[in-house]
């Protein structure tokens, strides 16, 4: 199973209340914040849990590539995973040609 979620520190509201007759004043957070997480849960391997950026599609890409890296035993392909992992800006044709 594999899914997505987003967390953050305030609500994803635009609504305040204010009393009649009175200045409208909205409150802001300095210190609001967000994270993405996308996890896996695998029956027969390892569970996982990435960090990202944001939910994109290489973002996805790289935590499939993190759950490939974690539950294969070959450490030559680890290896080669985690360097397209760390250059993230490679075309399918170096990516192809590092496989």
């Amino acid at each position: 199973m594999f899914d997505g979620v987003s967390f953050q520190n305030e609500a994803y509201t635009q609504k305040s209340l204010y009393k009649r007759g009175t200045k409208h004043t909205q409150t802001v957070n300095p210190y609001k914040f967000k994270i993405n997480a996308t996890g896996s849960l695998s029956i027969n391997g390892k569970s996982t849990i990435t960090i990202t950026n944001s939910s994109t599609a290489p973002e996805i890409a790289i935590a499939l590539l993190k759950l490939r890296c974690i539950n294969t035993k070959n450490k030559n392909a680890v290896k080669l995973l985690n360097k397209i992992i760390e250059e993230v800006k490679l075309t399918d044709e170096e990516i192809d040609e590092i496989l």
